[in-house]
C-alpha cells in the first residue's frame, strides 16, 4: 500500500469510487471549482461530467 497524506488517499478513494461505480456522486458544500478548505478535490470537475461532482 502507498504512503500518502490523509488529503492525498481521500482522492485516491473518490477517484476509485467514480471509476468504479458510474452512480457515485460527490456533493456538498465544499465541493466545487475551488474545493474546501483544503481545496479538495482538485480537478474532478474538469475531468468528470458535472452531473457527477
Amino acid at each position: 500500500m502507498a504512503k500518502m497524506n490523509m488529503i492525498a488517499a481521500l482522492n485516491s478513494a473518490l477517484d476509485h469510487q467514480l471509476d468504479k461505480d458510474p452512480n457515485v456522486v460527490i456533493f456538498g458544500e465544499d465541493v466545487g471549482y475551488f474545493g474546501g478548505v483544503f481545496r479538495e478535490p482538485p480537478g474532478f470537475r474538469k475531468i468528470r461530467p458535472p452531473s457527477r461532482v
